[in-house]
């Protein structure tokens, strides 16, 4: 089974490839970013219903300091890039 998922696994991977560069010649980067994600999300969202937990708040709070430090490197450098 597992190298059978792992052949099926690359040839969709080779499919997306080669539909994204297709889709290069007439939509934006934005665009493509924005519907491969919102493709991925309720796909992703039905394999993970099985193992999800809800984060308690000592955890949550450091989610949202990761975020809040990684956000904050990523401002900080992204002014001097612009």
């Amino acid at each position: 089974l597992g190298p059978l998922l792992i052949l099926c696994g690359s040839f969709i991977w080779s499919m997306s490839l080669l539909i994204a560069k297709k889709l290069t010649t007439t939509e934006s980067n934005a665009s493509m970013t924005f519907w491969q994600a919102a493709g991925l999300i309720p796909a992703t969202f039905i394999v993970a219903i099985p193992f999800w937990s809800t984060p308690n708040l000592e955890q949550l709070f450091l989610y949202l300091l990761v975020l809040l430090v990684i956000g904050g490197i990523i401002l900080h450098f992204g002014f001097f890039l612009y």
